[in-house]
């Protein structure tokens, strides 16, 4: 009966210390940081940072909003001192003091159409 008592409090302690340890998912790297190359960034400083899109949802009989710096902007929503005056499928348009700037969502890739080879059929 002890030996069994002394397993479970071992059991329970090992599960407890393993949960303290668990990393969540949803984070990005330990390397990663998303201050743009500013090097005080803020709540408050928002309007200074360069903006960043991170996905376009669209919802059916809904309008679409984006998410750029991790805050959910509706058409003729402030992020910063922007105005998001646009949403297409892959990028949004916002206007702020200094004109305007396209935001796409996947800046570094860039897409080609695919050539189909003779003899064979594309799926």
């Amino acid at each position: 009966m002890v030996k069994a008592l002394i397993l479970l409090w071992a059991i329970a302690c090992f599960g407890w210390a393993h949960a303290q340890t668990m990393r969540d998912p949803t984070q990005p790297p330990a390397g990663f940081s998303t201050d743009f190359g500013q090097s005080t960034a803020t709540l408050e400083d928002a309007g200074a940072l360069k903006p960043a899109l991170s996905t376009i949802i669209r919802r059916h009989g809904a309008k679409p909003v984006a998410v750029i710096n991790g805050e959910t902007v509706r058409l003729g929503g402030k992020i910063g001192d922007w105005v998001l005056v646009r949403i297409d499928e892959s990028e949004v348009v916002l206007k702020g003091q200094d004109g305007r700037e396209t935001l796409t969502l996947s800046p570094d890739v860039e897409k080609m159409p695919v050539k189909a080879v003779a003899g064979k059929r594309l799926r």
